[in-house]
């Protein structure tokens, strides 16, 4: 598109007007050979990204799945040394008892 407008340019407009043509559709055309530079700059960051990004997700699952398994195994813990727990009391109670009606 810019070719035709230094085509138009070269063929319309009058030799004072030229010169400050010509350095527009330059700086348009560095302007967008700096943006589709930056555009393929960008698309190599995230394609080198985008395995990092990958494996972070799975470290989290991972991290997530086994805080879920350790806070099980802590509560199947807590549960069987409450249980632990509560028949030391009855046989502590039991033999309390036995010990009492013996005196």
């Amino acid at each position: 598109m810019l070719s035709y407008t230094l085509l138009l340019l070269a063929h319309c407009a009058p030799p004072s007007v030229l010169p400050k043509g010509m350095r527009a559709v330059a700086t348009l055309l560095e302007l967008e050979t700096a943006d589709q530079s930056a555009e393929i700059i960008a698309t190599s960051v995230m394609n080198r990204i985008n395995p990092l990004l990958d494996l972070t997700l799975h470290v989290t699952e991972t991290i997530e799945e086994t805080t879920k398994h350790t806070r099980q195994a802590a509560d199947r813990m807590y549960n069987t040394c409450e249980e632990a727990r509560d028949e030391i009391n009855k046989v502590t109670e039991c033999a309390t008892n036995d010990l009492s009606t013996t005196i």
